[in-house]
């Protein structure tokens, strides 16, 4: 069942309206029914008969889109608690939003990034501060992170707390793909943000990073060693207060927001660490995550897809037939989260190749086999588009 309703069953003849569009009983804005999502493919057509045969339609999967309602409450609870102190009538605040007050104190309800977002604006208009997510992030510490939280505090050690949140971090914000990757003496967290939110961008971002860094903070018992945070957008007019509120050095205008970690403070212990405790905490955001699955970005969807294929890199049509949905769809889908299937597949054989590069001696040719080139030529002129090195060059950084 999808949050918005059960997918519905209906014959080929029963509707003239595109199939590819409906999705429980609200259908999308691109062809003017109503739905509000990213990209959209949607449900079980049902059958159709032609002479003796009957002809059964694939089940099409649902990308995750900025009006599906998979947000937890916590996170709009917590911002209105926080303007509320500053003195902004709670009513006053959701009005319009489409966010009720019964759903901010139930822990089973969720709201939509649409729906967020005109909170975001609200609470920044009526408080007069654009700074609130600097604010808000420090606020969502252990139990508000549910049982991720305490997977994290009983962990043994600071690189394995911060690995379960590469791991299950979806379960807080639904539209990041956390990763992690060494870079010399630095562990490198990577937040990618793969639905478009506007002007919640900045907010979400100092938000996100600032709930990270406090968590991490909580686990260790002090301020982790971190040599920089960097974020993928210019510096806001009140950028002065990212460095005293964050603890960190800040780089505005990244490349990506990321988070970068000395490694020297890697197999650090933690002050609450139990392993039976964090067993058993995995073990539900495990459940909770195999749960969700379903509704992962597009952009995850395609790069676990490259990441784990059997051999070689699926070709665009063949990728969509393995996420069930048609290839107008898949590179509709990836447009509109700002990549292509073509650049996914450029970063995916790039990171491999990086990959072998800096941590083994294999050989430059059989690297570029494996990143799916003919030969070493033009692997290595590729290569050099893409990082501006050689592979030499790589490999001796």
């Amino acid at each position: 069942m999808w949050p918005q309703g059960r997918a519905i069953q209906r014959n080929w003849a029963q509707s003239s309206r595109p199939k590819a569009h409906y999705f429980g009983q609200t259908p999308c804005l691109r062809c003017g029914c109503g739905y509000d999502g990213l990209v959209v493919v949607v449900w079980r057509l049902g059958t159709r008969q032609q002479g003796n045969s009957t002809r059964r339609s694939s089940v099409l999967r649902k990308f995750l889109g900025i009006g599906d309602p998979v947000v937890p409450t916590t996170y709009p609870a917590e911002l209105v608690r926080l303007v509320a102190e500053r003195g902004v009538d709670e009513r006053r605040l959701l009005e319009g939003t489409g966010i009720e007050s019964v759903m901010l104190r139930s822990p089973k309800a969720r709201i939509s990034y649409k729906q967020l977002r005109s909170l975001v604006q609200a609470s920044i208009v009526l408080s007069r501060d654009p700074s609130l997510g600097l604010t808000l992030g420090p606020r969502f510490v252990m139990g508000r992170w549910g049982a991720l939280g305490y997977a994290t505090l009983n962990a043994s050690k600071f690189g394995e707390a911060v690995e379960l949140i590469v791991k299950y971090g979806a379960l807080l914000v639904p539209h990041i793909e956390f990763t992690l990757h060494r870079d010399g003496e630095y562990m490198v967290m990577r937040l990618e943000q793969f639905i478009r939110l506007g002007a919640l961008r900045c907010f979400a971002s100092e938000a996100i990073v600032g709930a990270l860094l406090a968590q991490l903070q909580l686990v260790l018992g002090r301020s982790p060693d971190v040599e920089r945070v960097r974020f993928d957008y210019s510096a806001p007019s009140y950028a002065n207060q990212y460095a005293p509120t964050l603890g960190h050095p800040i780089e505005f205008d990244a490349e990506a927001t990321e988070v970068v970690f000395h490694a020297r403070c890697w197999d650090a212990p933690l002050l609450y660490s139990c392993a039976s405790s964090a067993a058993v905490a995995e073990q539900q955001c495990l459940q909770e995550l195999e749960a969700t699955q379903e509704r992962k970005s597009v952009v995850s969807q395609v790069r676990h897809l490259l990441r784990n294929r059997d051999e070689g890199f699926p070709d665009v049509r063949t990728a969509a037939r393995s996420l069930r949905t048609s290839e107008r769809s898949l590179r509709r889908a990836l447009h509109e989260s700002g990549t292509s299937y073509q650049t996914l597949m450029d970063e995916t054989r790039r990171d491999l190749a990086m990959d072998y590069l800096q941590s083994t001696r294999v050989p430059v040719e059989d690297i570029a086999r494996m990143a799916g080139f003919a030969d070493g030529r033009s692997f290595r002129r590729a290569f050099k588009r893409w990082t501006g090195m050689t592979p030499g060059e790589a490999r001796r950084a």
